[in-house]
């Protein structure tokens, strides 16, 4: 008899996972505009337009229960989906910091196909308790592989991550800055003070501070498309 699953029961209806073959055919198809040759750049950007839209209403639900923007949540998906393969993550990342001392710990790996790392996705569960099992960890994680739970997850997280530096703000009406500096916080984490991400936006082209939020720079650049496909 299978374990329980202690943080959910897996649902199968999910869109079709982002396949080792996927990232293969995504990093060796040549992408020469010149010669009309756009192909691993367009296979992932597919993939990530067919998930929102397959997912559109389970997006926009967990926005307005969280009260965040639909198009913030959608943007951090059209960031997070595609990339590194679910299968990868947890049976190659994942279970080799699980066995191996000299590797980061494993709550720091990102899984599901909208990628969050465990202890955040913990954190947005509310879970308390003692430090996981492997065995727990791997539940997390398949937890995480259903769309489901992990939009409800990282919808929660981006919540968190707008109170952090705006306790108080309506989460429901960001403005731009705020949008991405919370995107930010979701891709980069609570280390950074808030003024680091403020004056990262205002720096120059060229200026290496402006890593901080080039994460939430990108989202600014696709959310007009965001809203289009939520509204598919």
């Amino acid at each position: 008899m299978a374990e329980e699953n202690k943080f959910c029961s897996p649902d199968q209806d999910s869109y079709p996972k982002w396949t080792v073959f996927d990232a293969m055919a995504w990093k060796v198809t040549p992408n020469i505009p010149q010669l009309g040759l756009d192909g691993g750049r367009a296979r992932i950007l597919e993939y990530k337009r067919a998930w929102i839209v397959h997912n559109r209403l389970r997006i926009m639900g967990a926005a307005e229960t969280n009260h965040i923007p639909a198009d913030l949540l959608g943007c951090v998906i059209f960031n997070e989906v595609g990339g590194d393969p679910p299968w990868f993550k947890r049976n190659v990342v994942l279970a080799a910091r699980q066995n191996l001392f000299w590797t980061k710990p494993p709550q720091l790996t990102s899984e599901g196909a909208i990628k969050i790392q465990l202890r955040a996705a913990l954190s947005a569960i509310g879970y308390d308790g003692p430090p996981l099992t492997h065995s727990e960890q791997d539940q997390l994680t398949r937890c995480l592989e259903t769309d489901i739970f992990n939009i409800g997850v990282v919808a929660t997280f981006l919540r968190k991550m707008i109170l952090y530096d705006y306790p108080g703000v309506d989460t429901r009406t960001l403005t731009d800055e705020q949008f991405a500096i919370a995107g930010s916080r979701y891709n980069r984490g609570t280390e950074r003070k808030l003024s680091d991400f403020v004056q990262s936006l205002k720096d120059a082209p060229g200026n290496p501070n402006r890593a901080y939020t080039e994460y939430g720079r990108a989202m600014l650049s696709h959310r007009q498309e965001v809203r289009s496909l939520l509204m598919q």
